[in-house]
């Protein structure tokens, strides 16, 4: 459905097609080793959210997925335990929604809502879709705006497949065999990183989003087919106050924990790809504390496979 597609969208949107050959050193995929580590690990740069249609998952990354007893991701929580309907729920509401039922447009001036309105008009977003635009916080909005805009199809997005070849690993192999589920952060620290950004500053993000005509996605999934880790750090990330807050300050943060975990176990950690290259990215942060990083190529070549088939392995 067209809400279930854009809170997809708002997901990547926050956490920030043509086939080519990556530039020579670029790469989705990095081995981690050094550093006297027993056995390597692997980091992945993920989008969140992808259309079918070009998701890709070559064997190469299959093999190194499936050889990992750990994955990491920045927030799997709500996924591999219990949490109450009513937390989610809560937490749902604090990263998407305006608080205390305030709408958009008190947030706007008289020509930012001119702008608004003409936009929402020139794409032709259906009515019934105002009563989410208005109460959604202004990045939410430029989610559901970008996703109608860009008329995207049916999606998935590459940590959702990690969590289902995880659940039927461990459904099919012995105990031996079983992959853990590990965070990053929990839901709720990535929800008060959100909340951090001011309604004021999002605004500024969605007029940006309306007078660019939602182009930002698009160029996003193209870099990504390309395996462009620099460029596609640079288009998620042109707000040194997001790129601050989403991007430079988890990356310190979860250095730690992925050297804990990469020490005990061959791990896989999938984050979103734009965490990859820049100076305060993984790779750059990895290697300053003596780990080797080497890029393993991926083909994108090959037509999308059936997803369903990446299960039976």
């Amino acid at each position: 459905s067209m809400t279930k597609k854009h809170v997809l969208l708002l997901a990547w949107l926050f956490c920030m097609h043509g086939y080519g050959q990556t530039r020579e050193g670029s790469s989705l995929l990095w081995e981690i080793s050094g550093s006297d580590l027993t056995q390597p690990s692997y980091l992945f740069g993920t989008l969140h959210y992808i259309e079918k249609k070009k998701f890709f998952m070559p064997e190469a990354l299959v093999e190194r997925f499936q050889a990992c007893r750990i994955l990491m991701t920045e927030n799997g929580g709500l996924v591999n335990r219990y949490v109450p309907p009513e937390t989610v729920s809560k937490l749902y509401k604090r990263r998407y929604l305006l608080p205390q039922q305030r709408r958009l447009q008190e947030f706007l001036s008289a020509e930012q809502l001119d702008s608004l309105m003409a936009y929402i008009d020139r794409i032709k977003l259906p009515r019934r879709y105002y009563k989410y635009l208005f109460r959604y916080k202004p990045m939410a909005a430029g989610g559901m705006l970008s996703s109608h805009r860009n008329r995207i199809g049916a999606s998935t997005g590459y940590e959702h497949e990690f969590f289902k070849m995880v659940a039927q690993r461990n459904k099919n192999g012995t105990a031996s065999k079983a992959m853990i589920m590990m965070n990053l952060e929990e839901y709720k620290e990535t929800v008060n990183i959100l909340d951090s950004i001011s309604v004021e500053h999002q605004v500024g993000i969605l007029m940006k989003d309306i007078a660019t005509d939602c182009q930002e996605y698009p160029a996003i999934v193209e870099a990504y087919m390309k395996q462009d880790i620099e460029l596609l750090h640079r288009l998620g990330n042109d707000d040194i106050t997001v790129q601050t807050l989403l991007l430079d300050h988890r990356n310190q943060n979860w250095i730690p924990k992925i050297e804990k975990y990469i020490r005990s176990q061959r791990t896989f950690i999938a984050v979103g790809a734009a965490h990859l290259a820049g100076k305060n990215g993984l790779i750059q942060l990895l290697k300053n504390k003596g780990y080797e990083l080497r890029p393993i190529y991926l083909s994108t070549d090959s037509q999308a496979p059936d997803i369903d088939q990446l299960y039976l392995k």
